[in-house]
């Protein structure tokens, strides 16, 4: 029964987070806790691993199709990094 419980949160997880685009901690921990009573913080934590594992997955995806310039990524995150360092930098004066 448990098993399919998992399957059962599995898929309307998928089906929500598919739609909305949200993590899957929205849909997968409430059904879980509410029908199996497991510990909270291990759900979070295992939903946490699961969306580092989804978003690893995604970011090969639209590195095999070339959907990401990795000269703008880059740039975009040399400019805002180095803001952020001037910001420090005056913050300590």
């Amino acid at each position: 029964m448990e098993s399919l419980i998992f399957i059962l949160a599995g898929f309307v997880t998928g089906i929500i987070t598919g739609i909305i685009g949200a993590s899957s901690i929205v849909a997968f921990i409430p059904i879980i806790l509410l029908f199996l009573n497991y510990d909270a913080f291990s759900l979070i934590g295992v939903s946490l691993a699961l969306d580092v594992f989804v978003a690893l997955v995604v970011f090969l995806m639209y590195k095999k199709f070339h959907h990401i310039k990795f000269k703008i990524v880059y740039f975009c995150s040399y400019r805002s990094n180095n803001w952020k360092l001037r910001f420090y930098f005056f913050a300590a004066i």
